[in-house]
């Protein structure tokens, strides 16, 4: 090898060896490193680390000295933290539309953002195999897709499968093709969904990402959202899933809401931090938000049971009093 390229890949290697390997447990000396050095086929003295390491320290790299039992050099912060990398590695394994196989993929992945023994700590912590996981690869495909077609402000065409009771997938509605207006995808409880609008209706739709199918972006440009949602600038998803319940779809109204006082901190969690709060006695509270009223949000609120109440508007509880006869008939 060439003495000018060997001095080039001596730098990288060290950098790498720096990266993967160390850690302020693991610190490694000079001579350690002329040796992990020699592995990788790089000849190299002593003396000569010194010098390299004050280059990769002059270029960017956080690299700090150990003078505690174990004396040597290793690096100081690394892109992310351990306890940043635990909290991707615990939504991976949660996110239930991320299968076995890309989960394993994904966190292998992760575990190279920071030295080998931290990574270490971190396999100790990844249970993938017991977890109720996606079967479907293809979604992977279907995300990039939509990302294009959102993108680009094309429609996509698609397939819609779901399951039957002996577990087998079936084309929804005889395969028919799906014709929509892509507006964003949003994660909620679990699983990746597509917000958009089919022509034949005045309002939005949701698709679950991984039973998609067949995807394909077509020539037709979309929808304007603001024909059919209260955007006027831009699609808010954040906004927009924090109005579902359950991803189930609905119009949007003003709703007045009355709560005992102990749901408090339920009803932030669901709400947010910026809803409307005003106290309605010393044991209750009332919400009035805007909110996408469905069967989603009645079951939720139903949870509550004698806790919680809708004070408006009118047609929403004659929905709740339809709702709370029909079950009270399956059981009565």
């Amino acid at each position: 090898m060439a003495g000018s390229n060997q001095l080039k890949l001596k730098l990288l290697y060290l950098k790498k060896i720096l990266s993967e390997q160390t850690d302020e447990d693991n610190p490694l000396s000079a001579n350690e490193l002329v040796e992990k050095l020699n592995l990788y086929g790089i000849i190299a003295e002593r003396k000569s680390i010194y010098a390299d390491i004050k280059l990769l320290e002059e270029f960017g790299l956080d690299i700090c000295r150990s003078f505690s039992k174990k004396r040597g050099y290793f690096i100081g912060t690394h892109d992310f933290e351990l306890p940043e990398l635990r909290l991707l590695v615990d939504a991976i394994q949660s996110a239930r539309f991320i299968t076995q196989k890309k989960s394993r993929e994904l966190i292998k992945k992760i575990e190279r953002l920071t030295s080998k023994n931290q990574a270490k700590n971190l396999e100790r912590q990844i249970f993938i195999e017991d977890r109720l996981k996606c079967q479907n690869e293809e979604i992977y495909y279907n995300i990039d897709k939509i990302h294009q077609a959102i993108s680009i402000s094309k429609k996509i065409s698609f397939q819609y499968y779901q399951y039957d009771i002996n577990k087998d997938k079936k084309l929804k509605d005889s395969g028919k093709l799906y014709i929509i207006s892509p507006y964003a995808m949003t994660w909620f409880d679990d699983h990746y969904y597509l917000v958009g609008n089919n022509d034949r209706y005045n309002n939005l739709s949701h698709y679950r990402i991984d039973r998609m199918c067949n995807i394909i972006i077509t020539e037709q440009g979309v929808r304007n959202f603001t024909e059919v949602s209260d955007y006027k600038y831009y699609f808010n998803t954040a906004d927009y899933s924090k109005r579902l319940y359950n991803m189930f779809p609905g119009e949007t109204e003003k709703v007045k809401i009355k709560f005992k006082n102990h749901l408090i901190n339920a009803v932030l969690d669901r709400f947010g931090m910026d809803v409307t709060i005003t106290k309605e006695n010393e044991g209750e509270f009332c919400v009035i938000a805007d909110l996408v009223v469905s069967d989603g949000f009645l079951a939720w609120l139903l949870i509550f049971g004698e806790d919680a109440k809708i004070i408006a508007p009118d047609n929403l509880i004659k929905k709740m009093q339809d709702k709370i006869r029909k079950i009270y008939a399956l059981y009565g």
